[in-house]
Order: structure tokens, then C-alpha cells, then sequence
């Protein structure tokens, strides 16, 4: 009996073992692959931002919505902008911009913001300060349509 206890428990344990081998080894690739999917997204904003034009916005709300995955302190905000691209017109957009958390008390109501206006959707505002970045990671469906789909 005492035997068979034995042979059990080196099955079970070595069950469990694969199992976390598997997912060890799956965790590193899943790791790679989005890092380089994250890498060609951030390639096409670049390039997207470079031929941005430039603005201003007053911002309406903001939103935090969580901490960003680049740590470091920064933080996820959602923005109400109103978005002026030049001259008198103005449309009102949503936009999700990283802020140091540090730099959150100079997201006020009514603030004007200098921004840069993508090309080719203008619902896309980048912020054109030290203290804030776009959040491309609430953007990436909309990059990868633009870019080589990595597998």
C-alpha cells in the first residue's frame, strides 16, 4: 500500500509540474509576442504623430481610469477635450492620455492643453506636453489596422 502512495504522489507531482513548465514557458512567449505587436503599434503612432498638426484644447473632464502598465507612476486618464484645430471651429472628443501622477492638478477644468491633431482621424489628440503621453495601449486595434499584423 505504502508503495502505491509512492507512485501516486510522483504522478501527481509531476502532473503539476508540466503544468507549471507549460505555463512558465507560455507566459514567455505570450511576453515576446505582444511586445513585439507593442513595438510595431508604437512605430505607426510615431510616424502618425510626426505629421500631426498642431492645436489647442480646453479640457472639460477627466477621468482616471487606472495605473499604466508603464509604471513609473503614471496613471490612465480619460479626457473630454474640446478640441480647437485652428481658426474658430471646434469639436469635443474622448481621447486617453498616461499623466505622471504628480502632474494630475494640472488637469483642471477649463485648462488649455497644446495637442497635436492626427491626420487622418481627428479624434486622435496627442498631448504636446513634458507631463502627459497618449495611451496607445487603449488605441491598439485602431494602430494594428495600419501596421503588419505580427504573429
Amino acid at each position: 500500500m505504502e508503495m502505491y502512495q509512492k507512485i501516486s504522489l510522483i504522478v501527481a507531482f509531476s502532473a503539476v509540474g508540466i503544468v507549471v513548465i507549460y505555463l512558465y514557458f507560455n507566459n514567455i512567449r505570450e511576453f515576446y509576442r505582444f511586445r513585439r505587436r507593442d513595438k510595431a503599434v508604437e512605430a505607426v503612432f510615431l510616424s502618425r504623430f510626426k505629421i500631426a498638426r498642431t492645436g489647442y484644447a480646453f479640457c472639460r473632464t477627466a477621468q482616471t481610469t487606472g495605473v499604466s502598465r508603464y509604471g513609473d507612476g503614471m496613471i490612465k486618464v480619460k479626457l473630454e477635450l474640446d478640441v480647437y484645430p485652428g481658426g474658430l471651429t471646434h469639436y469635443i472628443t474622448e481621447v486617453p492620455w498616461i499623466i505622471n501622477w504628480m502632474s494630475l492638478d494640472k488637469l483642471q477644468t477649463g485648462i488649455e492643453l497644446p495637442v497635436r491633431i492626427d491626420a487622418e482621424d481627428k479624434n486622435l489628440v496627442y498631448p504636446e506636453v513634458s507631463w502627459a503621453a497618449f495611451d496607445i495601449t487603449e488605441e491598439i486595434p485602431l494602430f494594428m489596422k495600419t501596421s503588419q499584423k505580427p504573429e
